[in-house]
């Protein structure tokens, strides 16, 4: 319990900045990457800052194009699904709902922190906001509200999140699914990379205890791992301990994350990324070899309920930044890195793969039809003038790929 309630003040406290000191604190996280058409979650994070409140009074707005399927508590105490109903709320374009939380309850002490996960469905491939405010009321009276910047007039009390959808393409081929004890290991890499980044997209489908373990055969003690929890919060740790200064992140269910982890040999250091955002680094043991180091997905002791697509281990010449200006396309393009070995899972071959570069072992894995953002790229228009004429020359780009 005590690792949770440190990655919900972790999360709280990286959200704000300098709204650090605002009476009122909260969280509001959503999916960067979501497919037209499908679910999603948004993650709302607070506390009762206001001991003589006795009701939270939280509503949701999406618009026309966006449908509220649930509102579900989790605290450390509860986790119950929230009736709500339709209202009519001022300042709201599309129609509002309500739901009403009991702060005498022992679940909202105040200063302990709690989560409200509004699940939703795209129904367009439209981009959408979905609107959210909170106000804490005593005996029908507002006494305080949970957006700190919120103004007396009601449109400044919502806290708006603004969603990009996109529509899935025939390039992201298949995806591994992992469920129960399943498992997916990469040892013996045979490679001189001075910074190893391992790369893959990665999507959560119903509970996952540990996503990423990287382990070493020289030092068997020694463990690098991604983990989620019961409120769906992404944590690093090493050796089974929550690292210092980390900044955990909230992960969707059923929408893809991409997650960027590299071993810099030379610096003696390992650091995570999710979505491009920088979550946390630790040190790496002087030394260390890219054939020391093994990578294990899932485990087949634990629970495994997850997706995993485009895997990719990286010789990194450049900063990090240019594997992020990959990660949507199969193609990998820089000057000064290059890819050592990479995994799309779009044949039906075996996964288990043993030669001079890799070893390659998988366990109860199956095939599925991948959603992920990985698209075609462009091609590229170069333009050639010689006197009074010129040559036009398409290079680059996937003409192959269609949408669903």
């Amino acid at each position: 319990m005590k690792k949770i309630i440190c990655i919900l003040m972790a999360a709280v406290t990286f959200a704000f900045g300098a709204e650090r000191n605002a009476p009122e604190r909260y969280r509001i996280s959503y999916p960067r990457y979501i497919p037209a058409y499908s679910s999603f979650e948004i993650s709302l994070i607070t506390s009762n800052n206001y001991p003589d409140a006795d009701t939270l009074v939280i509503y949701i707005v999406p618009d026309s194009k966006v449908s509220l399927n649930k509102i579900e508590l989790r605290s450390l105490f509860a986790r119950k699904m929230l009736k709500y109903t339709p209202v009519n709320l001022a300042g709201a374009d599309y129609q509002a709902y309500k739901t009403v939380l009991d702060l005498s309850d022992s679940s909202f002490t105040p200063g302990v922190f709690f989560q409200l996960l509004f699940g939703l469905k795209s129904e367009s491939a439209r981009n959408s906001v979905v609107k959210i405010m909170g106000v804490y009321k005593e005996s029908g009276e507002i006494v305080g509200r949970i957006n700190p910047r919120a103004a007396t007039d009601t449109e400044n009390d919502f806290i708006n999140t603004k969603l990009n959808f996109y529509k899935p393409q025939q390039n992201a081929g298949s995806a591994l699914q992992f469920t129960g004890n399943s498992q997916l290991e990469i040892s013996d890499l045979n490679t001189d990379a001075k910074d190893l980044l391992v790369d893959f997209w990665f999507k959560e489908t119903g509970g996952t205890e540990k996503i990423f373990t990287a382990g070493s055969t020289v030092n068997p003690d020694l463990s690098y791992s991604l983990s989620t929890n019961s409120f769906q919060m992404l944590s690093v740790s090493k050796n089974n301990q929550l690292i210092e200064d980390f900044n955990s992140l909230f992960l969707s269910n059923k929408n893809w994350y991409h997650i960027s982890v590299n071993f810099s040999l030379t610096d003696n250091l390992v650091s995570f990324y999710c979505n491009g955002m920088f979550i946390g680094k630790t040190n790496l043991p002087a030394f260390t070899k890219p054939e020391d180091l093994t990578f294990r997905f899932g485990n087949k002791d634990t629970k495994n309920n997850f997706s995993l697509d485009l895997l990719r281990m990286i010789n990194l010449g450049n900063t990090v930044d240019v594997a992020f200006a990959n990660r949507n396309y199969l193609d990998f393009i820089a000057d000064s890195s290059s890819v050592i070995y990479q995994m799309a899972f779009d044949d039906d071959g075996s996964l288990n793969v043993r030669n001079d570069f890799i070893n390659v072992q998988a366990l109860n894995l199956q095939y599925v039809r991948s959603n992920a953002p990985i698209f075609a790229r462009a091609p590229e228009l170069n333009i050639s003038v010689h006197g009074d004429s010129y040559d036009l020359r398409w290079s680059g780009g996937d003409y192959r790929q269609q949408f669903w």
